[in-house]
């Protein structure tokens, strides 16, 4: 009973440090998307129309990266 529940301890450490790597590695990944979406203006100007126009030009550079990357590994677009 002793040593299961050593084992135990290891396991939730092992998994609670997994964890901590993913949650890092996920945050990286949405610090970029972050500051790329930081910089539309907010929609008070011109009616929301820069913004509108912004987002759709990040909308469709973020759809041409995507479409390249599955070009690049091989997947059927």
């Amino acid at each position: 009973p002793i040593l299961s529940a050593i084992r135990r301890m290891k396991s939730r450490k092992e998994d609670h440090i997994i964890l901590q790597l993913g949650r890092i590695f996920w945050e990286f990944i949405l610090a970029a998307w972050r500051l790329l979406f930081a910089i539309i203006p907010p929609h008070q100007i011109a009616h929301g129309w820069i913004s509108f126009i912004c987002s759709l030009a990040f909308i469709t550079g973020i759809a041409y990266v995507v479409t390249r990357l599955t070009r690049l590994i091989g997947c059927v677009t």
